[in-house]
């Protein structure tokens, strides 16, 4: 309660409807499959039209969610491969994470997404999961992690979390055991970023843990 006395939530389940739906005709060379993909049913990745935005789910989200609620933070959830990288005394990372790396991030903006991802890290690192790497991500704005803090001066943070339900590659499918742990990341990661939003402890989170962050490959 103490959250919701402080802190607005919004929680968008999932944006691509259609695409898990299995509504979406793509072949195993295109990189997708099953429930886990990223193009919606006219053929284009979401995560790509946050600029244009020609398609009627990122349309909704911006004019609905976005430009209407103007969120101060957004932790954008996704998923990736289980083989990423091992770190030389660690065990396999359990995903990876992002600021915005556009050079137009208004630099308050910027700081705000490297403490939401401090509170992120130190969350799921003390749970021993596994540990986190650092994403090598794009810079352009169709991104939504660049787009959206450009456009909004929301801070953002990417989190893509190791592993996937299903895939055409089975190394990259967890296993009943990894996939609880997915889901606990996942509750881990909200509920520490909420409260400490809604504590203002996040205005003294230390940043300085990204200096040394392993990059993911």
């Amino acid at each position: 309660q103490h959250i919701l006395d402080n802190v607005n939530v919004l929680i968008a389940p999932r944006l691509n409807v259609d695409g898990a739906e299995g509504d979406v005709n793509f072949s195993l060379d295109d990189y997708v499959s099953g429930t886990h993909i990223r193009y919606n049913a006219n053929e284009v990745d979401l995560n790509r039209d946050h600029v244009d935005r020609e398609q009627p789910e990122t349309k909704a989200l911006h004019e609905n969610v976005l430009a209407k609620y103007m969120p101060d933070y957004m932790i954008d959830l996704h998923h990736q491969g289980t083989q990423v990288t091992k770190g030389e005394d660690g065990p396999l990372v359990s995903g990876s994470i992002l600021y915005p790396t556009n050079e137009d991030v208004d630099p308050e903006v910027l700081e705000g997404s490297k403490q939401l991802g401090a509170v992120v890290y130190d969350a799921v690192e003390s749970k021993g999961y596994g540990t986190l790497s650092k994403y090598p991500g794009g810079t352009a704005n169709t991104i939504s992690r660049n787009g959206l803090a450009n456009e909004y001066g929301i801070s953002t943070l990417l989190f893509e979390m190791r592993g996937m339900a299903d895939h055409y590659r089975e190394d990259y499918v967890l296993g009943q055991k990894s996939n609880g742990y997915l889901i606990q990341q996942g509750v881990v990661t909200m509920k520490a970023a909420l409260k400490a939003i809604a504590g203002g402890s996040i205005d003294n989170a230390d940043t300085s843990f990204w200096d040394d962050l392993t990059p993911s490959y």
